[in-house]
């Protein structure tokens, strides 16, 4: 009997590059929500790279999208809480 080797991912695995772009958008995040145009500016990376990033972050949701408060047609990224951490509120 043969045991079967596990599953891997799709695809060939991401260049550092893009895995230290897409940890550099999640560090910046981490400090306050942010729109897409923010990060750019901040980071300078091209606008569709930051977007693809953002896009694998929430896909693994480890970031959220939301209107923003102050101007409702627009678009903030921000860090979604660890489920087991206590929120801003909370006393630690």
């Amino acid at each position: 009997m043969t045991r079967r080797q596990p599953a891997r991912g799709r695809g060939r695995p991401r260049p550092r590059s893009v895995v230290a772009r897409d940890q550099r958008v999640l560090e910046l995040l981490a400090a306050r929500p942010r729109t897409r145009a923010e990060i750019v500016a901040a980071l300078g990376y091209q606008k569709q790279h930051v977007y693809l990033s953002l896009r694998r972050l929430a896909l693994a949701g480890r970031v959220a999208r939301a209107s923003g408060a102050d101007r409702p047609r627009t678009n903030v990224w921000m860090i979604v809480p660890d489920e087991g951490a206590p929120s801003q509120g909370e006393a630690t």
